[in-house]
């Protein structure tokens, strides 16, 4: 639905029985009016009313090229961005980082001392692969 009160092919009824404060049926059809003073429409818009531009419309579909023909998986797409010498760039900064962290920690605080285990290649790709899967379970 638009906020000018069109439909876009069908009445979208989630959480609109709170919002709902009057329903009315005019020359143009039902229309539902929201507390706020939406107008919104109860049918969907006719064809003529929403025709796409000749350049809008996908007349073939494309074909994958290249590397990305052989992605099998969302990680694979991911190397196809990120490979191990990037990865191995991250693993030596973030190496660098915790132990200057940790050291400045030690020289604060020389009663608890901590020791800094570095990372690796292969725990920065299962970190990364726990980040990549993260967006699809909320």
């Amino acid at each position: 639905m638009t906020e000018h009160g069109q439909s876009r092919g069908r009445l979208m009824t989630r959480g609109m029985r709170g919002d709902v404060a009057d329903e009315r049926t005019t020359a143009n059809g039902r229309h539902f009016v929201a507390k706020s003073g939406h107008i919104w429409s109860a049918s969907p818009i006719r064809r003529q009313q929403c025709k796409r531009a000749p350049k809008n419309i996908v007349r073939f579909e494309g074909e994958v090229k290249g590397a990305a023909k052989n992605v099998a998986s969302l990680f694979d797409s991911f190397k196809l961005f990120i490979d191990d010498n990037i990865l191995e760039v991250i693993v030596q900064k973030t190496n660098k980082e915790g132990s200057r962290t940790y050291d400045e920690w030690n020289r604060q605080h020389p009663d608890q001392l901590k020791t800094f285990r570095p990372t690796n290649l292969q725990e920065m790709l299962a970190y990364v692969g726990l980040l990549l899967r993260l967006p699809f379970t909320w």
